[in-house]
């Protein structure tokens, strides 16, 4: 609904044209009026009408005079004028003077509705347009956020020249000159039970880093994934850099607690003095994360907390994981002693005082089993439930005795669920059916027919094994590849939900919403907006 103002000095004619015409019936609110042009020029400052609708020819200000100061203060203004002299001279100044329409006295009510739908027609034209040029240039805004996105992500993975990381900042209006350098990457994990709810806390932690980084002029930002964000740190003193850094990362984790049920840790490399560094940088961080769980209580570690770790490398580097699986695929149970004085040989000739190592030996240890329970189709964290209370499980270990003792436990679990799994002969056609379903997702066509041949199986025995075998029928497993993927892409990307439905294998997107919506109890539309 358009707003219009009449301006007439003949208080029968307004009243009539006022009273007798149906504003609504043609798309507009009749929103006020005055008998001359001095009185309604305040008016119309206030009301901000769409449509002024003026007699040429009244005291004090005419409709002329006042069009002349609406087209200056007003230009989106669309105004009418109603004359009662056919006077071409008036006819002319008024389309000099860019009024939309002119019509004559008296007013007929046929002209009026008609000369009333042509302005509607060309204001609606002209919010069309508007909102398609809005529209271009969040798309343009969109599409170069993504692209400084990735040039930051570039640059701090993969490292670039000075020259080359200067030049396409100054592309993106930013600018990286400082003196000292240093990366945070802060990660958000989430209990994996629904994706849904994940999601939503994901939009938390960067709605969270984005407001405390709103006022920080040399702290930019860019996303590695749906659970990761990068932070780049950059000023002219050292102190000061490693300072924001500790502070910033310590409000992220901190802050997050209150907000999320998930866990958000951070890793903080070194200060450098090259913008070439930052790759280095980046790596430092994303190393202390991976050791953070070894820092009992820290949500935050830095590079320098696991320097001294380069004890532990060289020291327990003669812990062959790759010994340990091949232990997990072929021992038995009355062999795991025998197996742990020698694994564990390279520990014992380590600096024992400190408890990290004995913590950093028994989580790999522990996950490295929970990788073979889960390539074996099973559940780890359901027949380990060590790896749900690593944090406080580490803290009981205290000597090599309570170790070894430990990991007996764990090395038992993990050969007995292996020997539970041993009457399945099919464990490897089903990990080749899986592997092609990973890979053809996206294929409209792709049938249990398709997945049946791969494995060597008639579509009626394949069935019945994949369910045996994944806990899953086929369809359900699909489904399941082809979801994920689609959350992936709806949080990463600014896809249109038909596109996104086409890429992972579905023709129909009002289908690919309804499964979407049954399986994550939301649509795809508010998954992406962060309603649920």
């Amino acid at each position: 609904m358009y707003k219009l103002f009449l301006i007439e000095d003949e208080e029968l004619i307004r009243t009539r044209i006022r009273e007798n015409f149906d504003w609504e019936l043609h798309g507009f609110q009749f929103s006020g009026e005055a008998p001359d042009g001095e009185i309604a020029l305040s008016l119309i400052e206030e009301i901000k009408p769409d449509v002024v609708v003026t007699d040429i020819k009244m005291p004090f200000m005419d409709g002329l005079q006042l069009s002349r100061l609406l087209k200056k203060q007003m230009p989106w203004v669309k105004i009418i004028i109603i004359s009662g002299f056919n006077d071409f001279e008036y006819a002319k100044e008024a389309i000099s003077l860019g009024v939309t329409e002119y019509i004559l006295k008296p007013v007929k009510p046929s002209e009026l509705s008609e000369t009333l739908d042509k302005v509607r027609t060309l204001l609606d034209d002209e919010k069309k347009k508007i909102a398609d040029l809005e529209k271009h240039e969040q798309t343009v805004k969109d599409s170069l956020s993504v692209l400084k996105d990735r040039f930051l992500l570039e640059t701090v993975m993969f490292g670039k020249t000075p020259a080359e990381i200067i030049e396409k900042a100054y592309a993106f209006e930013m600018d990286l000159r400082a003196r000292f350098y240093a990366v945070i990457v802060v990660r958000f994990e989430g209990d994996g039970k629904d994706s849904g709810k994940e999601y939503l806390e994901t939009l938390k932690i960067d709605a969270l880093i984005k407001r405390l980084l709103s006022d920080s002029r040399n702290v930019l930002s860019c996303l590695n994934n749906v659970n990761e964000t990068i932070l780049i740190v950059l000023d002219d003193d050292k102190g000061e850099i490693e300072t924001i850094c500790q502070n910033l990362a310590e409000e992220i984790t901190s802050q997050s607690k209150a907000l999320i049920s998930g866990t958000v840790t951070a890793g903080i490399g070194q200060t450098y003095d090259r913008l070439s560094d930052l790759k280095a940088s980046y790596e430092g961080a994303v190393k202390a994360l991976e050791y953070n769980f070894i820092f009992q209580g820290r949500d935050v570690v830095t590079e320098d907390d696991i320097s001294h770790l380069s004890t532990v490398d060289s020291g327990l580097k003669g812990i062959n994981a790759a010994r340990l699986g091949e232990f997990l695929k072929f021992a038995r149970v009355e062999g795991i002693d025998a197996f742990l004085d020698n694994y564990l040989i390279p520990l014992k000739k380590t600096d024992l005082s400190k408890g990290v190592f004995i913590r950093y030996t028994y989580l790999n240890t522990l996950l490295a089993a929970g990788r073979f329970i889960e390539d074996l189709s099973g559940n780890a964290e359901e027949i380990l439930p060590e790896i749900n209370e690593m944090g406080r499980d580490v803290t009981e270990l205290y000597d090599f005795e309570s170790l070894k003792s430990r990991l007996h436990v764990v090395l038992k679990t993990a050969i007995e669920f292996r020997s539970s799994r041993n009457f399945s002969k099919y464990q490897m056609q089903v990990g080749q059916a899986k592997e092609y379903i990973n890979q053809n997702y996206s294929n409209p066509s792709l049938s249990l027919a398709d997945a049946a041949s791969v494995a060597n199986f008639s579509e009626c025995r394949f069935s019945t094994i994949f369910k045996q075998e994944s806990g899953y029928k086929f369809t359900e497993y699909l489904t399941k590849v082809r979801l994920s993927k689609a959350s992936e892409l709806l949080k990463t990307t600014n896809k249109q939900t038909s596109e996104i439905a086409l890429e992972v294998g579905y023709n129909d997107s009002h289908y690919f919403s309804y499964i979407f919506k049954k399986v994550n109890g939301i649509t795809p539309t508010q998954f992406r907006d962060g309603i649920g």
